[in-house]
């Protein structure tokens, strides 16, 4: 019940979210638009993974539209096309095993096309990245689903040549059979750190200003925060 509760307040959360984008668009220029290709990838993947969540929790269809748009700037950027994020019909369980399909399938060739034009280590940030957001929807304490993804992002996370450290929390949690509170608090965690992790700045700029995601991420906190 209490999982339960929390998926209905990250809802009402990623509607909100998703609102914002509908009349905040990001544009070439951007200042923010990530320096190389991995931070790139990883940004790029989380507006995926935010997009695809988001769509199956019923946020506003433009709101998705225009943060796939984002997404499909980076990917002009990575020089690779990216599959059009499937559009909602049916029921929401047929609705939601398409975008599944989605993240798990029909990005197999833009992930190989990332690969191929910027090595192995980003494409494995690309899959970590989008398929840690399905723990977002389709986390269980109970089910087996989060120790598939755990599995996932252990081995991505080694092929993309990140710090051992910075996934431990989130395995942990998952493995522990942690609550959906807690593993969500870790995964938007380890989304930030690898950002971090992943940018290199110029060596003239003072200040850092929030990016898309950590605001987003903030967002989900604090209002799940105050739901409980």
């Amino acid at each position: 019940m209490k999982d339960s509760s929390m998926r209905h307040g990250l809802t009402f959360v990623l509607v909100a979210t998703l609102s914002f984008f509908a009349t905040h668009s990001s544009s070439a220029e951007d200042p923010m638009q990530p320096p190389n290709a991995r931070e790139a990838t990883w940004v790029m993947a989380g507006k995926i993974g935010l997009a695809a969540s988001a769509a199956i929790q019923n946020a506003d269809p433009q709101a998705v539209n225009n943060v796939m748009r984002d997404a499909n700037q980076i990917a002009n950027f990575l020089e690779i096309e990216l599959p059009e994020l499937p559009q909602k019909k049916g029921t929401p369980a047929s609705y939601g095993a398409t975008v599944l399909h989605y993240l798990l399938n029909d990005l197999g060739p833009a992930t190989r096309a990332i690969e191929a034009e910027h090595g192995q280590p980003a494409a494995a940030l690309m899959e970590m990245g989008v398929k840690s957001y399905i723990l977002t929807t389709m986390y269980d304490p109970k089910g087996d689903i989060g120790l598939s993804i755990a599995d996932v992002i252990e081995s991505r996370a080694k092929r993309a040549q990140l710090p051992r450290e910075i996934d431990d929390a989130l395995l942990t949690a998952i493995r522990s059979q942690a609550s959906y509170e807690v593993v969500k608090k870790e995964l938007l965690a380890m989304h930030q750190q690898i950002r971090a992790f992943l940018h290199s700045p110029p060596p003239s700029a003072t200040t850092v200003t929030a990016t898309p995601e950590t605001a987003i991420n903030d967002q989900i906190n604090n209002a799940l925060n105050a739901a409980k």
